[in-house]
Parts: C-alpha cells; structure tokens; sequence
C-alpha cells in the first residue's frame, strides 16, 4: 500500500469529470484533513464520511468546517469493529459540534445522499423549514409480509466510497 495515493485531492479531477456521481471520501483523510476539507468545499458532488478515528480526535479545523460549510456533506461512519458505534457516539457527543449539526450527521445527510428522500408528501420537520420529503410510512405490503421497513429506493446514478488505499465498486 503506497499512502502518496491516498490523498483526497487526487480525485478532484474525478469529481469534476462526472458531476453526476455522489464520491463519498472515507476516513478525516490523515495528513490531508485539510485537503479533503477543501476537495469537499469545491466539489457539489463529493461527501465526507467521519469513520476511521474516534471524534475526539478530529482536528479543530475538521470541526469547524463541519459545523458551518460542510455540514450537510458530512456522514457518520464508525469504523466497526475498529470503533464500536456505542464508543463512536458517547465521544461524538463529547466534541462540540452544533445541536442542529448532529442530527445532520447522523441521519438526513445519508438520507439525501443515498438518495432515500422521496415523495412530496413524506415530511421530516427537522429540515428545510419543515418541507423537504425524506422517508415514506412502512408499505402495507412489506408489512403484511412481516416487515416493518422499507427496502431503499435503486439508486439514481452511482455512488463511490474513496478509502485511503482504494475506490469501492459504485452501489448499484
């Protein structure tokens, strides 16, 4: 494994290449946090995931950003079984990331990107003033069938999940 191709600016080009697919970069992107910060700054289309460190090592700057221009580009990951979710969480409440972040992180970013927001009349009151559709009640079918979930929508396009050594097949 060479860490020279794990810089989150080599795929910039990417990004801008194919604008219509969702790359989602995983890790804080060590010792290019600020280069990740900024590949997600410029490019609509690229989304961090925050697994591979516990939060409280995040460096400040990787928190103010997600705080305020990147917020909604950021995604939990916890990194199983490296960091258990139980351990990811308690620290992530102890870092001071904003009460109306957090929720942004944990859930609706992924709900939006994974492209789980449908229906003009399924509301979540938490975004956008109240009116953007997210997730539809459980089908009566599935639930007849025993289940209470839905099975998520094909995705629209592809997603890619950039590690620090490799590119994941799209999710298809």
């Amino acid at each position: 494994m060479r860490l020279k191709y794990s810089n989150p600016m080599h795929l910039d080009d990417v990004a801008v290449d194919f604008p219509d697919m969702k790359i989602i970069l995983a890790h804080p992107s060590f010792p290019w946090t600020e280069e990740g910060l900024a590949v997600r700054q410029h490019q609509p289309n690229v989304y961090y995931d925050m697994s591979g460190w516990s939060p409280k090592y995040f460096p400040d700057v990787f928190i103010r950003y997600a705080n305020s221009i990147l917020k909604r580009k950021m995604l939990f990951g916890s990194d199983w079984p490296a960091i258990k979710p139980d351990r990811w969480l308690a620290d992530f409440e102890a870092v001071p990331f904003k009460d109306e972040v957090r929720p942004l992180i944990l859930k609706e970013n992924a709900l939006r990107l994974l492209l789980l927001v449908v229906g003009p009349n399924l509301l979540i009151p938490s975004l956008a003033g109240g009116d953007e559709p997210l997730l539809p009640a459980p089908d009566r079918r599935l639930r007849r069938a025993g289940r209470d979930r839905l099975k998520p929508p094909a995705l629209l396009g592809r997603t890619f999940i950039s590690t620090p050594v490799n590119i994941v097949p799209p999710l298809v």
